[in-house]
């Protein structure tokens, strides 16, 4: 009697047992699906909270960032004008790097990633960020062509490093290794 009655309780038993698994089942995926969804929202929130805050960080140190990059674009003016200038730019092809430091300065960055300040002929700079296995686009450059365009766009930090690199004379031996 396989197919008796009581095989066939068996198997509506078997049945509603596996129904009532899947169910459950169900019903935590949707619960950690909702779990997950508030810890997106978190996370979203911790992450915007940050950006505020940097922004109000920047904000508070705009005018001091403001007047670094006036003394690097006196800096790189001073150079521009300089009868040797032509030589110099002219055996390197075209702008001068003057300064690698980190992307970003921590907020994102992660381990390979840069950012680059070069002189141009006039005085005048390009920056770019990019990471170390990512491919050379020369078009990836962003001009400044002030200081308060430089104060706008940059990290106030890195704006310091580079007027440190600067005051220090490093800036010299970071030019000389892209004459090299």
């Amino acid at each position: 009697m396989a197919n008796g009655p009581s095989t066939r309780l068996n198997r509506i038993d078997d049945f509603n047992k596996q129904l009532e698994i899947l169910y459950e089942n169900a019903l935590k995926k949707k619960e950690d699906g909702k779990f997950e969804e508030e810890r997106r929202k978190k996370i979203l929130k911790k992450r915007e909270e940050r950006e505020l805050e940097y922004r109000k960080w920047k904000s508070r140190q705009h005018q001091t960032a403001v007047d670094q990059a006036k003394a690097i674009f006196e800096w790189g003016t001073r150079i521009a004008n300089d009868h040797r200038s032509s030589t110099i730019f002219g055996v390197q092809g075209g702008p001068m790097r003057v300064y690698t430091g980190q992307y970003l300065h921590c907020r994102r960055a992660g381990f390979g990633s840069y950012a680059e300040l070069d002189l141009r002929k006039d005085g005048s700079f390009r920056y770019r960020e990019r990471y170390k296995w990512m491919g050379y686009d020369p078009g990836e450059y962003f001009e400044l062509d002030g200081p308060r365009m430089m104060a706008r766009h940059l990290d106030p930090n890195y704006i310091k490093e580079v007027k440190q690199s600067i005051d220090s004379g490093k800036v010299w031996d970071a030019m000389a290794r892209h004459l090299e």
